[in-house]
């Protein structure tokens, strides 16, 4: 009970205006490639593949940020099963290029979720300019 106060405390905190999340939003959700075997250098490459750090409110969970996750995982595996690549031996640079697939899909599930990160990140800025308030 006393953890599960703490998270929501800690949640509530991020989620606060202004409270930088350093990583950002992950291109490939963490637990689309936290759940299969990918190599050292996949993992490396997805877990770095952000927007960066975001000021304006957490993006949070949501049905779309579910729906964001699923077409991430069916346009993985639709990735891996057409290039016949098994996880463990996914390279940096296919890595790579699948991000780059999710930054310029037109899956509506996708592109909007994006989209979204983005508006939410002009609105703050042209309300607060482009620093975090003191």
């Amino acid at each position: 009970q006393r953890n599960r106060a703490r998270n929501v405390e800690l949640g509530a905190i991020r989620r606060a205006p202004g409270f930088a999340r350093p990583k950002g939003h992950h291109f490939v959700a963490r637990s689309t490639y936290r759940s299969r075997p990918f190599s050292t250098e996949a993992r490396k490459v997805f877990d770095e593949a952000t927007t960066g750090r975001l000021r304006s409110q957490s993006h949070g969970w949501s049905a779309a940020h579910q729906a964001y996750n699923d077409a991430i995982d069916e346009a993985l595996a639709e990735f891996m099963t057409s290039r016949k690549i098994r996880a463990e031996d996914m390279t940096a640079i296919q890595a790579r290029e699948f991000v780059d697939r999710v930054k310029r899909s037109k899956d509506i599930r996708i592109r909007e979720f994006n989209l979204n990160i983005l508006r939410q990140e002009l609105r703050y800025i042209l309300q607060f300019g482009p620093r975090r308030p003191e």
